[in-house]
């Protein structure tokens, strides 16, 4: 069995991409596959030594086949969501019978440590001693994608350097030939490197772990190179108690996929995602968003705009209250409530709206930092407002948006686009609806769609669709 090496079998994506971040930069190797059907044939090539499985996965004969290997340092964890008692006994229960090592039962969402700390025992238990990294921990991993067969040779990067390391990136062309961190270092690169490659090795000591210097050495060295490649995603000052939980880069993970990241993570989440100056902040409980804000996006998405549109009030109610020499206190809901001026429904109907439309937006960037907190606390406006919006409803609607909008672009152009007026009869722009109108009114052929969406103070699949819907009644043109 290849030491260190944790096979996990589970079809939720949000949870296994967690998990398998938090494992593989704790330097476990990770096979990662979403059917017992693939984790089995990967246990009988004896391919890992710890099996993190879905206890819905674990069926009678997927037990029996995995008894069947006759594996005795073979040791399983199994996965079950909470209030499962019931078949959490009777797996276990079968797996006894079978002569499996169950090494430890995790309640579903569970927190890193709780992960981390299961693993560590089990490993232990199936090694029955201590773990040293090597080479074909960090690099020589094989991975199957979440649906797809096993494949001999397939290659996935377990530590962010990874796929610099299996280039041979670092490494001495003649393993006769070992590489002296403590001579070499100082003589090839640079003092700052000789400082990390004692960081590093330092760290690992602490954990208990050794590594050779030739593979300290590609480390570093990797590491450098992955440094000039491209930065590290921005982390936000987070509160006390906050911990970052994973972070990475939109273009490397499906939107969806990130999107549910949160939904592993015990109790108050909260998903940061930024493309340039713009940043949006998801919170979760569970599996529900709870409240989203954002920063640096178009006015449309401000919650007084969003009021203004709703009719709800008048804009010049929002400027009125919003007036510091008036002294007001609280946030903008606050001031309006307090002023009578919208009811505590309407503010809570239309922050449902704002959080939706904040979603939605993100559902169709195609790059950009994220990054997921656990341990923070909710803002104040999110636990007045009381909302629970599913996150599966949110993705299924943002998808169907994602559609919809690319469908539009090829009409009326991307972001970029400028459109123009047409002449056109003044019984059909009387026939528009308020919205189209609104936009129509901004169409002057010298804004792009991008300013169209700041000057209209819309959301942007609003002015979106309005575009599409002048261009098909021959009102606008894009490139005149």
């Amino acid at each position: 069995m290849s030491a260190g090496s944790v096979l996990m079998v589970e079809p939720n994506p949000g949870i296994l991409i967690v998990a398998r971040n938090v494992l593989a930069r704790a330097g476990y190797g990770v096979l990662a596959v979403s059917n017992a059907r693939q984790g089995v044939k990967l246990v009988a090539q004896r391919r890992a030594s710890v099996v993190l499985m879905d206890a819905k996965q674990a069926s009678a004969e997927v037990l029996e086949a995995l008894a069947e290997q006759e594996q005795d340092a073979l040791h399983i964890i199994l996965t079950v969501q909470k209030g499962r008692d019931a078949m959490n006994r009777d797996v276990t229960h079968h797996a006894d019978r079978l002569g499996l090592n169950v090494a430890e039962v995790l309640e579903k969402p569970f927190a890193p440590e709780r992960l981390l700390h299961a693993v560590e025992l089990a490993l232990s238990r199936a090694l029955g001693g201590t773990r040293e990294i090597g080479l074909d921990t960090l690099v020589n991993v094989d991975a199957v994608p979440f649906d797809d067969e096993v494949q001999e040779g397939s290659k996935t990067d377990v530590f962010p350097f990874a796929h610099l390391l299996q280039g041979g990136t670092g490494l001495p062309e003649d393993d006769d030939d070992p590489f002296d961190v403590e001579t070499n270092f100082n003589i090839v690169l640079d003092g700052r490197s000789a400082r990390r490659a004692a960081l590093i090795r330092a760290s690992l000591e602490r954990e208990g772990l050794g590594a050779e210097p030739r593979l300290l050495a590609a480390c570093v060295r990797a590491c450098e190179a992955a440094v000039d490649m491209e930065p590290d995603p921005p982390v936000t000052t987070p509160t006390e108690g906050t911990r970052l939980v994973v972070a990475g880069y939109v273009r490397h993970l499906a939107i969806d996929q990130i999107l549910q990241l949160p939904t592993a993570v015990d109790g108050v989440a909260r998903c940061r995602l930024e493309l340039d100056r713009a940043a949006i902040d998801v919170f979760y409980d569970g599996p529900h968003v709870v409240f989203a804000r954002q920063d640096n996006l178009p006015e449309g998405f401000m919650l007084g705009r969003l009021l203004v549109a709703h009719g709800l009030v008048r804009e010049g109610d929002v400027e009125a209250v919003l007036d510091p020499r008036r002294g007001l206190s609280g946030w903008l809901g606050q001031r309006l409530i307090r002023e009578g001026l919208v009811s505590a429904d309407n503010v809570r109907e239309v922050l449902r709206r704002q959080t939706e439309e904040l979603v939605y937006e993100v559902v169709r960037w195609r790059d950009g930092r994220f990054s997921v907190f656990s341990g923070e606390p909710l803002p104040a406006e999110a636990v007045r407002a009381r909302l629970r919006i599913p996150v599966q409803h949110l993705l299924l609607e943002g998808m169907r948006r994602l559609d919809e909008w690319k469908r539009i672009e090829d009409q009326v152009g991307d972001m970029a686009a400028v459109l123009h007026p047409l002449a056109a009869n003044q019984d059909v722009v009387r026939g528009l609806s308020p919205e189209d109108r609104l936009v129509l009114s901004h169409v002057d052929g010298r804004r792009t769609v991008a300013e169209l969406v700041r000057s209209v103070a819309r959301p942007s699949f609003d002015v979106f669709r309005a575009l599409h819907s002048l261009a098909d009644r021959k009102l606008v043109t894009v490139g005149g």
